[in-house]
């Protein structure tokens, strides 16, 4: 099965995986439907990509190696995975051609949220991004209100680095 192959990944020297239970922890934060538009940024191996594809319609799953690129196309390719398109972006940005969303998981902490990224929501869209601060994350939840341009946030959980065990890159299994 797709989550029990094991697949050697290279990851940039200052990035660890993201441990399984955080991973499920973040994805079980926000409502997912059958008819939502996902934008996943710093997708890794498209594990996650993978997990929520059966729930929404489409996935666009955005990551800065290229090389974790193409290993996510073609895993998700081999499974079977149909709709979910993987993107490069050195610096994990929007591409500009692409349409809003109605849910973006942000999966590494960010020191600044970059407000572009709220307004490419959809009325209704979901949010969910993990903001830096020392120590320190905070899992938060945005969403826009259904018939304006109001955004609400809220804080779900935080957890330090330090307790955030990651997997190193020669230990994932896929």
């Amino acid at each position: 099965s797709y989550s029990q192959a094991s697949i050697p990944i290279s990851l940039e020297p200052k990035r660890l995986m993201m441990e399984p239970l955080m991973l499920a922890k973040i994805l079980s934060i926000p409502a997912m439907l059958e008819t939502d538009n996902t934008l996943i940024l710093g997708g890794e191996t498209g594990y996650c990509a993978a997990l929520i594809a059966p729930l929404v319609k489409k996935v666009l799953n955005v990551e800065s190696d290229s090389n974790l690129v193409k290993l996510s196309s073609r895993y998700l390719k081999q499974q079977g995975i149909l709709n979910v398109n993987n993107k490069t972006s050195p610096d994990l940005n929007i591409p500009k051609s692409e349409e809003n969303f109605d849910l973006i998981l942000m999966m590494h902490p960010t020191t600044v949220l970059d407000t572009t990224i709220k307004h490419r929501l959809n009325h209704g869209g979901r949010l969910v991004c993990q903001v830096q601060k020392g120590p320190m994350v905070q899992v938060q939840l945005y969403t826009k209100a259904q018939n304006c341009h109001q955004i609400n946030q809220k804080r779900i959980f935080e957890y330090t680095i330090e307790s955030q065990q990651r997997l190193p890159q020669n230990d994932f299994k896929f």
